[in-house]
């Protein structure tokens, strides 16, 4: 299996090279992701603990639902929704956050 290639973005958001996510990561090189935060009715949010096996922040507490790959989208809010519907597995996730 080869390794996952990120887009690397400028302070503008433009597509200035790629590299695999090893090297991203390693570097701190500006790439784009999706972070997702998800509300119950009480307003408590839901959050997840990464797997020991993580490469970056492993055993840590993180967003709803994230991700990489929002290059593969027209738009930002339509992947977060993506990957929450996929990630969390909470069925069908309302659009209310356009």
């Amino acid at each position: 299996m080869s390794e996952e290639i990120f887009d690397i973005v400028n302070e503008r958001d433009e597509v200035v090279e790629q590299n695999t996510r090893r090297e991203v990561h390693a570097r701190g090189l500006w790439h784009r992701a999706v972070h997702v935060l998800v509300f119950n009715a009480r307003g408590e949010v839901f959050l997840q603990k990464r797997s020991m096996k993580k490469d970056i922040a492993a055993g840590k507490w993180d967003s709803s639902a994230s991700g990489h790959g929002p290059e593969k989208c027209e738009k930002t809010a339509p992947c977060g929704f993506k990957f929450v519907s996929g990630r969390a597995r909470l069925g069908k996730v309302p659009r209310r956050a356009r």
